[in-house]
């Protein structure tokens, strides 16, 4: 039999097949010596990753399937015309078809894992710090200012694109270009703010690696520190500067030691969140 992992998660199927065989070893000596035997022989745990551009749910959504739909639904879930699922092919007794629906079949799950994680994901956080702080309410409306969308296509090709293995099916420029028109997709009105929140957990899974490369290589990561710079000043701007309403949507809950908040009165009674530095790698 095939388990196969399709939760978020790098290398999923490795974790699933851990954690099965961490339970299986909890039986007694002689039958979980006889259970991680039948389950190393017959049973496969491929890897699985899923691209797709799924908003947080709204008010918006809601009224356009209660107007187009007839109904009441409160979570709707909204999503963007593309998608990719890629599939490790690794299935002991057969599989579906699933490449008929356009799902894509290889050995090289981490390849494809990386140019989403750096390409799509770690240029999507830049976009969104720099469209918070520009006042730009949407990824559209972020990606269409020049300047960020030129600093995204350098952060892209010149910092993220050297640190990725390209899968061999892949064309980069194609794969640049789908990149932007996604980005530009206004339908979906996906929100600066919820693209920027969670940077503290985001950000050190795209930026330290290529970051590192690159100064190994004797080379200035830019665009990467430009990054964390823009993120640092949506969610710890220095005292006196007003990131904006979007940038102060952002949620970034504390990250244990290395973040700390207060709050600070403001000119006219309000308040503003003051944060420590807070580590990213």
């Amino acid at each position: 039999m095939t388990v196969l992992s399709c939760d978020n998660l790098a290398d999923n199927g490795h974790h699933t097949q851990r954690l099965v065989r961490e339970f299986a070893s909890l039986l007694p000596a002689g039958e979980a010596a006889e259970a991680l035997q039948w389950i190393d022989a017959n049973v496969t745990f491929p890897s699985s990753m899923v691209d797709r551009i799924v908003p947080a749910t709204t008010d918006r959504y809601r009224s356009l399937v209660a107007e187009q739909l007839g109904y009441a639904d409160q979570i709707p879930v909204p999503a963007e015309p593309f998608t990719m699922w890629i599939l490790e092919d690794d299935f002991i007794a057969g599989r579906p078809a699933w490449e008929a629906g356009g799902a894509i079949f290889t050995d090289d799950v981490a390849g494809y894992e990386q140019l989403k994680v750096r390409l799509l994901n770690g240029t999507h956080s830049l976009i969104a710090y720099l469209g918070a702080l520009s006042g730009a309410a949407t990824i559209p409306d972020a990606a269409g200012i020049d300047y960020i969308e030129a600093a995204a296509r350098r952060v892209l090709r010149d910092e993220y694109l050297p640190s990725v293995t390209v899968p061999g099916a892949v064309d980069v420029d194609a794969y640049e270009e789908q990149l932007f028109l996604r980005w530009r997709n206004s339908a979906l009105g996906h929100r600066t703010s919820q693209v920027g929140s969670d940077g503290s957990v985001k950000l050190r899974q795209r930026i330290p690696i290529p970051a590192l490369e690159m100064l190994d290589a004797g080379a200035m990561p830019h665009y990467l520190a430009l990054t964390v710079a823009a993120y640092l000043s949506c969610i710890a701007p220095l005292r006196g500067f007003d990131p904006g309403n979007h940038a102060n949507a952002m949620q970034d809950p504390p990250a244990g030691h290395s973040r700390t908040s207060q709050r600070d009165p403001a000119p006219g009674g309000t308040s503003r969140r003051r944060y420590s530095a807070n580590t990213i790698s």
